[in-house]
C-alpha cells in the first residue's frame, strides 16, 4: 500500500456524487488525484501531467471512455487502467479485452 502513496491517478467520471465519494476514499491511498468529467480534460491531464494510474468510466455523457483508453494504450502499454462500468454490452466488452485493463 505504501507504493500507492507515490502514485498520481487520473480519475475520469461524470457522475459528480459518485466521483466525490470515490475521491475521498482514494485520497487515503494515493499522492494526487485529478478528476475529469469529460474526455477533453482527461486528454489534457494525460498529456501534461505524470499520470501513473487511470481509473475511467466507460460510459460518460455523450462520450465513450474506451476511445480514450485506446488512445492511451497507443502511447502507454503498461500503465494500470481500471475501468468502472455497469455496462453489459458485448461490443464494449469485446473492445475492452485487448486493452489490458484491470
Amino acid at each position: 500500500m505504501e507504493i500507492l502513496k507515490t502514485k498520481n491517478v487520473l480519475f475520469v467520471e461524470d457522475n459528480e456524487e459518485f466521483a466525490q465519494n470515490f475521491i475521498m476514499l482514494l485520497d487515503l491511498f494515493v499522492h494526487t488525484i485529478w478528476h475529469c468529467k469529460d474526455l477533453l480534460s482527461a486528454r489534457e491531464y494525460f498529456q501534461h501531467e505524470k499520470v501513473d494510474i487511470i481509473i475511467c468510466d466507460i460510459k460518460l455523457h455523450h462520450e465513450n471512455g474506451l476511445n480514450f483508453i485506446e488512445e492511451v494504450r497507443k502511447i502507454e502499454t503498461h500503465m494500470p487502467i481500471i475501468v468502472l462500468s455497469g455496462n453489459k454490452n458485448e461490443e464494449f466488452l469485446f473492445r475492452a479485452i485487448p486493452l489490458n485493463l484491470i
